[in-house]
């Protein structure tokens, strides 16, 4: 096995040039729409697996290591346009999306595992992005 997830690759590939073409949420479908419940949070947002997956599409989306012990995740932050807004009469929001390759190296084909609202210093990140 390659060294998976390092600072500024996947297996050899850049992490701007990672390709989601597709992504298998079947495993975690639940877990994303339950996030309040099993956190004992009811105020953290639960997200829809179509809203993670538009954020994987987003065109300035950024990219990096999930930071896992495994190595295997990538973290995704990146814009939802159908998510419900963090503001009253706004239009989508900022998600954190946690996904791992199906083949080694990445070749398109991923396992969604978790989505999150993206948190302040997530949206600093985002927004300081060109």
């Amino acid at each position: 096995m390659g060294a998976h997830a390092g600072e500024d690759t996947y297996d050899g590939v850049p992490y701007g040039e990672l390709v989601f073409a597709e992504v298998d949420w079947s495993e975690a479908v639940e877990h994303l729409r339950q996030r309040s419940a099993r956190l004992g949070r009811p105020d953290e947002f639960d997200v829809e697996p179509e809203w993670a997956t538009e954020t994987l599409a987003d065109p300035r989306r950024l990219v990096g290591s999930a930071g896992s012990h495994s190595g295997l995740t990538v973290k995704v932050l990146g814009w939802s346009a159908s998510a419900p807004s963090r503001s009253a009469g706004g239009r989508g929001r900022l998600l954190k999306v946690i996904v791992a390759p199906k083949d080694h190296p990445p070749a398109g084909r991923w396992w969604g595992a978790t989505a999150m609202d993206a948190n302040d210093a997530d949206r600093r990140r985002y927004e300081e992005e060109p």
